[in-house]
């Protein structure tokens, strides 16, 4: 079974008390340290599993159980997977929930001024995995790809970031926020967008005051790292849509099964 790395236990509404190094959940709520797990476990390869913003926590198992088992069909199976839960419906705007995730500490050395992203990139350097794919949605992309902002975190491969709710200049080089992140791993970072995606079509639009577009929309705004690849799925016609698509597996296995750097319309 897959095991869970939740920043909301231990506070009630935000998670914010929990210690930076709590390590992860069994399915039982028990904690078990990192170190212990991977003890016990012959890891690899990995998978981490992120949701987006205001995603119940039901909604987002049942949608890291359909790309895994749509993954397993593909023949791409992995040792160890992590899902990462994270306080995403706490934030009544979604300005709110981006400085929950991007915080990254007013006081230095206590733990619930730190952001997701900053959290997350701590529990990264503990595992010892031979490579790690991530998988992430919306916001959820902001998280994994502010944890690797520092490039301190390895043995990440590919990471897959569906409909992405940051800038679609963030990666742009040399300035890009987020371009020293894509450039810190081993593999690919595919871009999956839409043109045709409601939430980031208006609703981010509208939270950036119409003066940004969102990566998962527009795709990449100028020059981007040699390993990103923009897949542009203009079927997608809702913000979750892309996990129940053959196309989205089928870029997966492209990059996953091929050491080489493949091309996507």
């Amino acid at each position: 079974m897959p095991l869970t790395l939740d920043f909301r236990r231990g506070s009630g509404l935000s998670g914010r008390m929990l210690p930076p190094n709590a390590g992860v959940w069994l399915n039982d709520g028990t904690p078990v340290p990192l170190s212990q797990v991977q003890r016990q476990t012959e890891c690899r390869r990995g998978a981490v599993f992120i949701c987006g913003y205001n995603s119940p926590e039901r909604g987002a198992v049942q949608s890291y159980r359909l790309i895994e088992e749509s993954l397993r069909r593909r023949n791409i199976i992995y040792d160890f997977i992590v899902w990462v839960h994270w306080p995403t419906s706490i934030a009544p705007t979604y300005h709110l929930a981006e400085l929950k995730v991007y915080w990254d500490g007013l006081l230095p050395g206590i733990s619930w001024w730190q952001g997701v992203g900053n959290r997350l990139r701590n529990q990264l350097r503990e595992l010892e995995f031979e490579s790690l794919d991530v998988f992430a949605h919306s916001l959820g992309c902001g998280v994994i790809l502010d944890a690797l902002r520092e490039g301190s975190v390895r043995r990440i491969r590919h990471l897959f970031l569906a409909a992405p709710a940051v800038e679609s200049t963030s990666l742009s080089t040399p300035r890009g926020r987020f371009a020293p992140s894509v450039q810190s791993i081993n593999g690919q970072c595919v871009i999956f967008s839409s043109p045709n995606d409601p939430v980031l079509a208006h609703w981010y639009l509208r939270a950036k005051l119409f003066t940004r577009t969102a990566l998962g929309h527009s795709g990449p705004m100028g020059q981007t790292p040699a390993n990103v690849i923009h897949v542009s799925m203009p079927q997608v016609k809702c913000h979750g849509g892309h996990r129940h698509n053959g196309l989205y597996y089928a870029v997966i296995a492209g990059v996953v099964n091929t050491q080489k750097s493949p091309r996507f319309p």
